[in-house]
């Protein structure tokens, strides 16, 4: 395995996770309870935008740390599966819904996504043909257009592990696939009132910092390895619950 420097005294793995749980919830808390044309709605999003790049980073590093990479994809496969039932009820208030693959008001869960750019990540690092590389990319990121953050957050993942152990391309990159995707968002909401709000993906720029000064120190008991998987769905089913059931 190569060897990186890290940031002496920064912060560990598991504060970081936490940073990306607490960011989470308090996004999906307002997903459920805030609207997002008012300015508290607005912030909470902001903060909420760090979640996915911190996760992005982590699937990255997970990839050359781990022993067996098909058995990670395989266990972040059966977590993205378990996940979709309470990501649907907080999406809908069921635990079943389809309507139409070009119903853009449901779709698959981010763990789906992260899955996809560790599948990407894995096929850009192997010793297949670039034209097969490039045909698994093209697919993946097909498939990625029905996960949440689309093919934005598999492009996070690839930037992390394709240019490990080099942060300032790794800004760089990550800064322009940012930038597309606040623009792409604004164009989305152009012909609302609020477009303005849109820009509350800039958030996503609030994780660069923190990814900066990881110090490459994690816990490596499974407990603390998969609480993201684990914390992701029950708290879905939990806000799900008090929002369809408790406050009805």
């Amino acid at each position: 395995m190569e060897s990186l420097t890290f940031k002496k005294g920064g912060i560990s793995a598991d504060i970081l996770k936490l940073v990306a749980i607490i960011a989470m919830l308090i996004d999906h808390i307002a997903w459920a309870f805030v609207p997002l044309n008012s300015f508290l709605g607005f912030f909470m999003h902001i903060f909420g935008r760090i979640t996915l790049p911190i996760m992005s980073f982590f699937i990255a590093e997970g990839f050359y740390h781990t022993r067996d990479v098909e058995k990670y994809i395989a266990r972040l496969s059966i977590f993205a599966i378990i996940s979709q039932i309470p990501f649907t009820y907080f999406k809908t208030g069921k635990f079943i819904y389809f309507r139409s693959f070009f119903d853009l008001s449901m779709c698959l869960n981010v763990i789906f996504t992260l899955l996809f750019g560790l599948v990407a990540l894995y096929a850009m690092k192997s010793s297949l043909s670039e034209s097969k590389k490039q045909f698994i990319l093209v697919c993946l990121l097909v498939l990625s257009f029905l996960s949440d953050w689309i093919f934005f957050g598999v492009f996070y993942i690839l930037i992390f592990g394709m240019n490990r152990g080099n942060f300032k391309r790794q800004a760089f990159m990550f800064s322009l696939n940012s930038f597309f995707m606040v623009l792409s968002s604004m164009l989305l909401m152009a012909q609302t009132r609020d477009w303005y709000f849109s820009l509350f993906q800039l958030g996503v720029f609030l994780a660069l910092p923190l990814i900066y000064f990881y110090n490459g120190k994690r816990d490596r008991r499974p407990i603390y390895k998969w609480t993201f998987y684990v914390f992701y769905p029950v708290h879905l089913f939990i806000i799900g619950l008090i929002k369809y059931v408790i406050l009805k």
